[in-house]
Parts: structure tokens; sequence; C-alpha cells
């Protein structure tokens, strides 16, 4: 019977992470391409600030707060706040 390790449920759980993320960014970047946005970035938090209109990178906002500015709230976590967004 093969048990799984510590070392490879640790690695399952990178992995698995890793393809959260990417799918995140992808989406990120298909919903500034249905805005007409164009970017260079790729990661998350950079696509979404550049939806929000955000081109210096030293004042970008983190991923809770950019989801909060996108949906016009306050405090959210940042699921909450991307649910609150309608289009």
């Amino acid at each position: 019977m093969w048990r799984r390790t510590r070392s490879s449920a640790n690695a399952v759980a990178i992995a698995l992470a890793t393809s959260e993320m990417v799918g995140e960014a992808l989406a990120a970047r298909q919903w500034a391409v249905q805005r007409s946005i164009t970017t260079n970035l790729t990661d998350t938090v950079g696509v979404l600030n550049a939806i929000d209109s955000r081109t210096d990178s030293n004042k970008f906002l983190d991923y809770s707060g950019i989801c909060n500015a996108l949906a016009s709230t306050t405090g959210l976590p940042a699921a909450q706040a991307l649910r609150a967004i309608s289009s």
C-alpha cells in the first residue's frame, strides 16, 4: 500500500497552489481583455491594478486592496469583494 510522505504531500500542495495562482492570473488577463485593457503584466495583482487604471507599480494595491477597489468596497476579504463585482 502506497503511503504519501510529508514531502510528497507538500509537493502536491505546492503544485495545486501554483495551478490555482496561474488560473487566477489567466482569469485576470481575460477580464482585462474583455474590458479592452492592454497590459504586459502577467501576475494577478498587477493585472487587477491595470484594470483599475493604476500604472505606477510603486502605488499598486495589494491583492485584497485592489479587489476592494475594483468592487468599490472596503475591508472585505478579496474573494468576498470580487463576488460584489457585477461586471
